[in-house]
């Protein structure tokens, strides 16, 4: 039986994620919560207004790059 009260091992860095509709909504949440786990999150959104105080606020825990872009 395996040990149930040993400690996990420590998490490094978890990496990059790309996030795309990142200025609102759930894109928004995701790249706040990602953050805050450590990952490095780069944001992409058509609306540069809630894209600016999106990457302001992840950046304010973690680090964030946005880009004013359309993929779809």
């Amino acid at each position: 039986m395996a040990n149930s009260s040993a400690a996990p091992a420590p998490v490094k860095h978890p990496g990059t994620v790309l996030i795309s509709g990142g200025a609102k909504g759930l894109g928004r949440g995701m790249a706040l919560a990602l953050a805050k786990d450590g990952w490095a999150v780069a944001v992409c959104d058509i609306d540069a207004a809630g894209l600016e105080r999106t990457v302001r606020d992840v950046e304010a825990v973690g680090r964030c790059k946005g880009w004013v872009a359309d993929i779809a």
